[in-house]
C-alpha cells in the first residue's frame, strides 16, 4: 500500500535587499487574512473620521457563528505635501479575542483604541 505524500508548500524567495518585497508580502498576507475572516464574518461595517491630521479608518465584522462583532482600525496621516494619505497604522484588529455585543461598541472600541495611541 502506497503513502500518501504531503502536499508540496512553494517557497517565495526574496531578492537581495527585499524588505520592500517582504513588506509587500506581509500587506499580502494580511489581505488574505482580511478576505479569510469576512468569509466567516456576515456583515461589515466601516467608518471614516478625521482626526486632526490623522483620516481614521474604523470598522466592525459580525461573526456568523455567534452574531458578536469584532473591531478592527486603520489609520493615515493627512499631509499637505503628499498626494495620498501616508500610512500609520496598517488595517489590524484593535481588541484581540474581543467579541462585542454591537456593531456601534465595536466601533467606539476601535475608535477608543486609535484615538489612544495616536493623541500625546
Amino acid at each position: 500500500m502506497r503513502r500518501a505524500s504531503a502536499p508540496e508548500v512553494p517557497v517565495i524567495l526574496l531578492p537581495e535587499g527585499g524588505h520592500v518585497a517582504g513588506r509587500f508580502a506581509l500587506r499580502a498576507v494580511v489581505y488574505i487574512l482580511f478576505i479569510a475572516f469576512a468569509a466567516i464574518a456576515r456583515r461589515i461595517s466601516m467608518r471614516v473620521e478625521n482626526f486632526g491630521p490623522y483620516q481614521l479608518e474604523l470598522s466592525a465584522m459580525q461573526f456568523i457563528h455567534n452574531g458578536g462583532w469584532a473591531a478592527f482600525a486603520e489609520v493615515r496621516k493627512l499631509d499637505d505635501g503628499a498626494e495620498v494619505p501616508i500610512p500609520v497604522l496598517p488595517f489590524q484588529q484593535v481588541a484581540d479575542h474581543t467579541v462585542f455585543a454591537t456593531e456601534a461598541a465595536a466601533i467606539a472600541a476601535a475608535r477608543g483604541a486609535v484615538v489612544a495611541m495616536i493623541s500625546p
